[in-house]
C-alpha cells in the first residue's frame, strides 16, 4: 500500500475491518479510484506543532495521518462531516 496517500490506506484499513469478507483487491482499487482526495497546508505555531508530533508518536502514526484524523474527528463531532465519508 506504500504508493497510496494516507488517507487511501486509512479507508482501506477500515473498509477491511468493517467488511473483512471483501476481496482485499477490489477495496484497494476502490480507495485508488474512489473519493477524490485533496491536500490542505496548514500553518501552525511552535506549540502546536509540537503537541501534534507528540500526538502522531503516541499514536504511531505519520503527522499527516495524525492531523487528518483529528480535523475528521473534529469536524465530525460538530456535525460537519457525515459518517459515509
Amino acid at each position: 500500500m506504500a504508493p497510496l496517500s494516507g488517507a487511501q490506506q486509512k479507508k482501506i484499513k477500515e473498509e477491511l475491518e468493517q467488511n473483512p469478507d471483501v476481496a482485499v483487491d477490489d477495496v484497494i482499487e476502490a480507495a485508488k479510484t474512489g473519493e477524490k482526495v485533496t491536500q490542505v497546508v496548514v500553518t501552525l505555531g511552535r506549540q502546536a506543532h509540537r503537541s501534534l508530533q507528540t500526538f502522531s508518536e503516541s499514536e504511531g502514526s505519520t503527522l499527516d495521518d495524525a492531523a487528518r484524523g483529528l480535523i475528521e474527528e473534529g469536524l465530525s463531532e460538530k456535525g460537519y462531516l457525515k459518517d459515509a465519508e
